[in-house]
Order: structure tokens, then sequence, then C-alpha cells
């Protein structure tokens, strides 16, 4: 029993990995390439509306618990691969772009709070240690997938497309593969859901680590190469910061 619950775990583990690892870099990029297509500071302001707000109302509703957290990690995934398919196909089209940043608000909204829901559901010593390398591992993602995913796209965005598409396919069939917990009751998972989702530390966390990725891809957007380092190092300790913040007791 030990042993299947640390193999669910590292299944967690390393979907929480992948989504945050292509998430900062989307957060990133994400004006950029809005820009490239009609050079409107207007649809910008559109599509990061629509990324946010579909974020928000989706954690929102998760409050209601329709759905286990491992539906939720399955259909999260699901709609982040169809947002990643958006993307790839048509990153040249404001209209793909709408609808693929209200998919990976929707994504987000999901697959995190699921994640640590379950990582949640161990007993006291395991759940420490669960959330403890949850943390790490968000962190080693969101601090340098910025800076990857920026060298990437002036190498070739179209293959950084490709290679997100590739990566959240992985994390479908890898969330599909998780087990769902027989031992826990629908109240049971909307109380650890409630606790995530409501945590003070975990909003701090996520929002700081969600807009210095965006404040990143500002400077990136705003200065050019010129101060394209500055913004990295702001995005670092920024993440720093809140990654230390969270993690304490």
């Amino acid at each position: 029993m030990m042993v299947e619950r640390l193999m669910e775990n590292k299944k967690l583990f390393m979907i929480s990995f992948l989504v945050n690892f292509i998430f900062s870099m989307i957060t990133v990029l994400l004006s950029l390439i809005v820009f490239k297509i009609n050079k409107s500071s207007t649809d910008i302001s559109l599509v990061m509306i629509a990324f946010i707000g579909s974020l928000l109302i989706t954690r929102g509703v998760l409050l209601k618990n329709f759905l286990s957290s491992r539906s939720e990690i399955v259909i999260g995934s699901g709609i982040f691969s169809i947002g990643c398919l958006l993307m790839f196909l048509g990153s040249t089209k404001l209209l793909f772009m709408f609808f693929g940043a209200v998919a990976f608000g929707l994504a987000i909204g999901m697959i995190p709070p699921a994640i640590l829901s379950l990582l949640s559901s161990d007993d006291e010593v395991n759940k420490d240690m669960n959330l403890g390398i949850y943390n790490a591992i968000v962190a080693l993602a969101a601090v340098f997938s910025p800076k990857i995913g920026e060298e990437m796209y002036d190498l070739n965005p179209q293959l950084l497309f490709e290679i997100w598409l590739i990566l959240a396919i992985g994390i479908f069939l890898l969330a599909l593969l998780i087990k769902e917990q027989q031992n826990n009751s629908s109240e049971d998972t909307l109380v650890n859901l409630k606790k995530v989702v409501t945590n003070s530390k975990f909003q701090i966390y996520f929002l700081t680590l969600l807009f210095s990725s965006i404040s990143y891809g500002a400077y990136r957007f705003i200065l050019q190469k010129s101060s394209c380092r500055f913004a990295y190092i702001i995005s670092f300790f920024g993440q720093a910061i809140s990654w230390c913040s969270f993690s304490k007791k």
C-alpha cells in the first residue's frame, strides 16, 4: 500500500513539474505571441483577461466539488493539451490564441489544487514531505523555464509550440494512469480542496509566480533584448521569495 501510494505521488510530482514548466513559459511569451498577430496591445489585454478570468472562475467553481481530484487532473490535463494544440495550429490567429488562453486558464485552475488536495490527503508526516517536494518542484520549473522558453522562441517558435504539445499529451496520458483514491469520501476531498484553494499562502505563492512570469513577459515585450536579463533576475527573485514564504509554516 505504501509503495503504491509513493508511485501515485511520483506521478503527481511529474505532472506538477511539466505543467508548471510549460505554464511559466506560456505566461512569459503570451504577450509577445499575441502582439505579433496584429501589432495591437488591445489584443494582449483581451487575451490576458480571458486567461486570468477563466482561471479565477474555475477556482471558484471547484469549491462546489463536482468532480473527484483525479477527474479534475485528467480533465484539466486534457484541456491543457487542447490549449497547446490551439497554439501549435493557430499562433498567428487571434481567435485561436483567445480560446487557447481560456483553455490554459481552465487547466491551471483545475490541476494544481487537485494535485495538492491528493498530496494533502496523506498522514501528517507524509503530507508535510509531499508539500515540501511539491514546492521545490514548482519553484524549480518556474525559475528556469522563462529563460529556456525565451531562447527557444527566438530560435524556432513553431518548434517550441510542438514541444509544448508533445509534453502536454504526455501529461494527459500520465494523468490517466493516476488511480482514484478509494479511502477518501467526497466530503474529505472537498475539505482538502477548500483548504488548498482558500489557503492564503497558496494564493500569495500562486499569484506571485503568475504575475512575476507575466511581468517578465512584459519586460521582454517593452524593453526587448536590452533589458531581458534584468527582467529575468526580477522574475527569479520574485519566484524565489514566494517559494520560501510559502514553504514556511
